[in-house]
């Protein structure tokens, strides 16, 4: 897409129609300008780079309720929210069993990012946060759910068992092959809180887990690290004949390399 600084009457939906042979080129692509009329474009090669999108799997609640790692405005609605959760925390009406799903940090997602995030956020409630609200912090848990049943699986076992080791000795929960059902805004009920105002009971939210059976879980955040899925307009835009570079991706070498070695070494054909 083009940023419309000015806006240009040809610019508009873009739509390809892709799988000839390269003998029957030059493939064609079709411009949907804002007036209607259509023309073509030959073109050797195409890029596509419109971005990606946060995987939910399509379980409830999840693109509605959880917070996400992918840019910097999804890092302030995080702060953001970790300090609304302390300060309602500590208000002096908020019971104690409220206190404890309030600072309950669910991150789901066992993979690099969502371990490193997890470690991240630890340092700031032992170092900030011990400081702002020193009566608080023996109602913190950390956890991350991930539906494996080990995290960081992409790595060799020795350094996948000493992250989870080491996660577990810096006070960070890790609870395998747990799946996530769904995650819907409001605490669970919490004896004692029938009083509460509402704006505090509807200010955290409920993850539905399932190991064995299913149960429910409250968290004041809810931090969802579980890949990236392709744009919508990908599939929506794009004839069915036409091969995406992931799938055309071929590696120089034997080895089984971390994905950053596929990003520098894959070829495509």
């Amino acid at each position: 897409m083009v940023r419309e600084t000015v806006r240009d009457p040809n610019q508009g939906l873009l739509s390809t129609r892709a799988g000839e042979e390269k003998d029957e080129r030059p493939i064609e692509m079709r411009i949907e300008a804002s007036r209607g009329e259509l023309f073509s474009m030959a073109y050797d090669k195409l890029v596509i780079g419109v971005g990606a999108y946060s995987r939910t799997y399509g379980i409830p609640g999840v693109k509605e309720n959880a917070f996400f790692l992918k840019d910097v405005q999804d890092a302030r609605k995080i702060r953001n929210k970790l300090l609304s959760c302390f300060e309602t925390a500590a208000l002096p009406t908020t019971p104690v069993a409220l206190k404890k799903q309030l600072l309950n940090f669910a991150i789901v997602g066992g993979e690099p990012t969502g371990i490193e995030f997890s470690g991240e956020l630890q340092d700031i409630v032992r170092e900030d946060m011990t400081k702002l609200y020193p009566g608080l912090i023996e109602h913190v848990r950390i956890t991350v759910y991930d539906v494996a049943d080990k995290i960081l699986p992409m790595f060799d076992e020795t350094l996948a068992k000493y992250a989870a080791e080491h996660c577990i000795k810096e006070g960070v929960n890790v609870k395998t092959s747990h799946r996530i059902r769904g995650l819907k805004r409001g605490f669970p009920k919490v004896n004692g809180s029938g009083n509460l105002h509402d704006d505090v009971k509807a200010s955290g939210f409920t993850l539905s887990l399932q190991n064995g059976e299913e149960s429910e879980v409250g968290c004041g955040l809810a931090v969802w690290s579980t890949g990236l899925m392709s744009n919508p307009f990908v599939d929506k835009a794009l004839s069915p004949s036409f091969t995406a570079p992931a799938s055309c991706v071929r590696m120089l070498n034997d080895i089984n390399p971390s994905p950053e070695v596929r990003t520098e070494h894959g070829r495509h054909e």
